[in-house]
């Protein structure tokens, strides 16, 4: 149970563009027939397309430009994007019929809670990546030994109390954090 998120931007953009196309070629047409002159003029379009030849660079770069959107397009289609519910494990007296996850946010706002309660820490960033959990934490005590493997410890136990299908590696980092005032 991973479940993906959406992709919605490239739809939309999509939907707009062809909206926006249908709405010109339409209007044109009914300007036509109502004998108005019409939006798209049809008659220099199609006089410019008999002008045009393969090999010119107005139509090669404009062949580029639509070839790379699509294939952007269809790659934002096929990739997966990262989970947006990551898989808790099986228990084995389940049965295998209790499909259970936890959202990436929650599991981030639930880890960066665990680092940053920890005795010494300051401040804390994590950032969830599809395999592995980066914590730099800060902290202004002048003596940092052995407050990454503090870090490291609780944010451990809270990862096995949440029990997730696939692990992530936690990697910390530790920063002494700064004063911006010189006080005499």
């Amino acid at each position: 149970m991973k479940y993906r998120p959406r992709r919605t931007i490239p739809a939309v953009v999509v939907a707009t563009l062809l909206l926006a196309a249908c709405v010109l070629v339409a209007l044109s047409a009914i300007q036509l027939l109502l004998g108005h002159s019409p939006l798209i003029p049809v008659d220099r379009l199609v006089s410019a397309g008999h002008r045009l030849h393969w090999h010119d660079i107005g139509v090669i770069a404009a062949g580029v430009v639509v070839a790379t959107a699509g294939l952007l397009l269809l790659a934002a289609a096929v990739l997966p994007g990262a989970p947006i519910v990551l898989p808790l494990d099986d228990h084995p007296g389940a049965g295998g019929q209790v499909a259970a996850g936890v959202t990436r946010r929650s599991l981030r706002k639930t880890l960066l809670h665990s680092a940053e309660t920890t005795d010494g820490v300051t401040s804390a960033r994590l950032r969830l990546h599809r395999r592995r959990v980066t914590i730099t934490v800060r902290s202004h005590r002048l003596d940092l030994a052995g407050l990454d493997g503090r870090v490291q410890e609780a944010v451990d136990q809270r990862l096995d109390s949440i029990e997730l299908a696939e692990r992530p590696t936690l990697h910390v980092r530790v920063t002494a954090a700064r004063n911006r005032r010189w006080t005499a």
